[in-house]
């Protein structure tokens, strides 16, 4: 069975690492929401962290497989400059990504924003990709 999720007072589930030139690095938490289990990478930079090459989010090829062993269902971008949260399941990343090595950051794995599914902040409403644009 997968570890209990526990937030801190922070509201933080479990934490997922990688280990970076500079050391180990969290670059997001495990939390549960409705029975499923969502890696949520927050202070994340569109400008800085989407790929323009592949057209979408990349996963460090470890951090699929910590989420696999955590036993996560999806996984969550939240953005801080542009305030938008999107989210898509971890298994689409195996379907359809494409692995790839860029800048020397390691092999990471991108998922095309089109398969990923924008979540409304303040409303709570899922909007696929085809209404806003991503497809």
């Amino acid at each position: 069975m997968y570890p209990k999720t526990r937030r801190d007072s922070s509201g933080n589930g479990i934490p997922v690492y990688v280990d970076t030139p500079c050391g180990r690095k969290c670059i997001g938490y495990v939390v549960t929401e409705g029975g499923h289990r969502i890696l949520q990478k927050a202070r994340v930079s569109e400008e800085r962290h989407f790929c323009k090459k592949h057209r979408g989010w990349g996963l460090e090829l470890s951090v699929v497989q910590q989420a696999h062993d955590l036993g996560v269902d999806a996984v969550r971008i939240i953005t801080d400059d542009t305030r938008i949260t999107e989210e898509a399941p971890l298994g689409a990343y195996e379907q359809y990504g494409k692995v790839d090595n860029l800048g020397g950051f390691g092999s990471q794995i991108f998922l095309p924003r089109k398969y990923f599914t924008r979540l409304d902040s303040e409303q709570g409403l899922l909007f696929g990709p085809s209404d806003w644009g991503g497809a």
